[in-house]
């Protein structure tokens, strides 16, 4: 009887087995049909031009369950296998052309970044995260992205056309001359090369001689080809246009003049000390008076109260002075 009990029980948990993964398989199809009718339908929105329902549906795919439980194993051989892998790297990249379209390049940015991440061997990911990234000028991203494009495929023209131009942007003359070079070997007729590259020469003449033997491999008529004047202005002006855009960014916000509640009337440390601390108290005070006008009766009288009992606090006048005046004299004042 013990054994039949034990084969009994046995057959029990097999049979529990046997049932508990029929219905996770079921479970995980019924879920795997569920997100790619909700693709499905996004997409064929997107395809209408319903914009705000396409992305809406994308959003509500992100967060079924299959989605939500699709992460990376950490191989980079085994890619996208995973259902929900796939789908998310789609979603992800139609929601960021969504953006694009409605002219948000911040949120597209923000998408196709979550794409790449999932996978990064597409070219033309990498390329749409460049343009991306100049129209943001976000010029150093824009480089990383178009060099990793690269990387997926040596003969994308696109991105080395945008790489050549971003590498002058910021100066980078002798990757810029590489890349230059690549392009000649390819197309020796290749205006933006040819241009930028006697741009380069002209302003950093030493670089004519130190690059000379990278350009061996090229056609020799580079050497002596021609471009049309207003191209290769246009070409030289879309670089610097780009360059001085970038560094607009670069400069801070004027901050307005330290304006003193009692002028300086001797130019001494001594006056300085004196005009800085006589400012700090006005401030303080008025700020006291305008929290006190929103506070309630009670409460205000009580701190009042609770003030008088206080001991009066040591001002420490020289910490004061070194918070207004500049690094460069807070500097002397504490040594």
């Amino acid at each position: 009887m013990i054994r039949i009990a034990a084969l009994n029980d046995t057959t029990v948990v097999e049979d529990y087995e046997e049932s508990f993964k029929s219905h996770k398989t079921q479970t995980k199809e019924a879920q795997e049909a569920e997100a790619f009718s909700l693709y499905h339908k996004a997409l064929d929105l997107q395809k209408h031009d319903r914009y705000e329902e396409s992305a809406k549906a994308y959003h509500e795919l992100l967060n079924t369950q299959l989605l939500k439980e699709a992460v990376l194993s950490g191989d980079e051989n085994e890619g996208l296998k995973h259902p929900g892998l796939m789908l998310k790297y789609s979603t992800y990249k139609n929601l960021a052309s969504l953006a694009s379209q409605k002219d948000d390049p911040s949120t597209a940015m923000e998408f196709y970044l979550e794409a790449v991440m999932l996978d990064s061997t597409d070219v033309n990911l990498w390329y749409k995260i460049g343009r991306v990234a100049l129209r943001l000028i976000r010029v150093p991203l824009a480089r990383h992205a178009f060099e990793e494009g690269l990387k997926c495929n040596a003969d994308h023209w696109p991105c080395l056309d945008n790489l050549i131009t971003v590498l002058y942007t910021l100066s980078d003359y002798t990757n810029c001359l590489y890349y230059i070079c690549k392009a000649l070997e390819k197309d020796c007729r290749y205006s933006k090369g040819l241009v930028l590259k006697e741009k380069i020469f002209e302003e950093q003449p030493c670089l004519r001689k130190d690059s000379f033997r990278m350009f061996l491999k090229c056609d020799m008529s580079i050497h002596a080809l021609d471009v049309d004047p207003a191209e290769a202005k246009a070409v030289i002006e879309e670089a610097l246009e780009l360059r001085r855009r970038r560094q607009a960014l670069a400069i801070p916000e004027e901050e307005p003049d330290l304006q003193l509640a009692q002028p300086i009337s001797h130019f001494t440390w001594r006056c300085l000390e004196t005009s800085i601390i006589d400012k700090a108290k006005k401030g303080s005070k008025r700020k006291r008076i305008a929290d006190e006008a929103g506070e309630p009766a009670k409460r205000r009288s009580a701190r009042v109260r609770n003030t008088k009992c206080k001991k009066e606090e040591k001002i420490d006048f020289q910490e004061l002075l070194i918070k207004f005046l500049p690094s460069r004299y807070s500097k002397l004042l504490i040594n």
